[in-house]
């Protein structure tokens, strides 16, 4: 049991540490993201398709960039 701790100990501590380095950058893509959402809902009650297609590409790039933020963390986190 206590070598079960340790090992979820430093997985997590390993994981902490780099998470860290680019944990300013995912809290920027999320921010964005609740901006980019509010934009593309006035768009879309507002009947702009150009300006709502804008808005999904800029949030589709954004969680592109989320989705690789938690492959490389899980992926550090299974070495």
């Amino acid at each position: 049991m206590r070598k079960m701790y340790v090992v979820a100990v430093t997985t997590a501590l390993v994981l902490v540490g780099a998470l860290a380095q680019s944990d300013s950058d995912y809290q920027g893509w999320m921010k964005s993201n609740a901006a980019n959402m509010g934009s593309l809902n006035k768009n879309i009650a507002a009947k702009n398709a150009a300006g709502a297609a804008g808005d999904a590409e800029k949030l589709e790039a954004t969680f592109k960039q989320v989705e690789d933020f938690w492959k490389s963390a899980v992926a550090q986190m299974t070495q």
